[in-house]
């Protein structure tokens, strides 16, 4: 595994809001996910040991992704999975125009 340095992060802070920095850090598993997708798969434990040293720029700051797991902006793993499978409440343009549209020809 690679060596990778692990700071205290109880105190880590952020001053970007959480939209600009849930954006970075997308758009840096998406580059590291294109970075990872060109190597073969027997290469693959190996490219992951020297990742650090290839290519610093597609991983995302640990501090970061500790301010995010923090945030109370974001859902909580429970909280996702409940919105998740909850059904839509759907409300028709139709349904919330008052008086009710009258149809002019009947239904066939």
């Amino acid at each position: 595994m690679p060596a990778i340095q692990v700071n205290d992060l109880a105190n880590a802070n952020s001053n970007e809001p959480i939209d600009v920095m849930v954006l970075q850090c997308l758009r840096a598993i998406t580059k590291l996910s294109k970075h990872l997708v060109k190597v073969p798969e027997i290469n693959l434990h190996s490219a992951i040991d020297v990742l650090v040293e290839k290519s610093p720029g597609d991983l995302y700051p640990q501090s970061d992704i500790e301010v995010l797991l923090r945030s109370n902006e974001l859902c909580g793993a429970v909280e996702y999975q409940e919105k998740y499978y909850a059904p839509l409440n759907i409300i028709l343009d139709e349904e919330v125009v008052w008086p009710m549209p009258r149809r002019i020809f009947p239904p066939n």
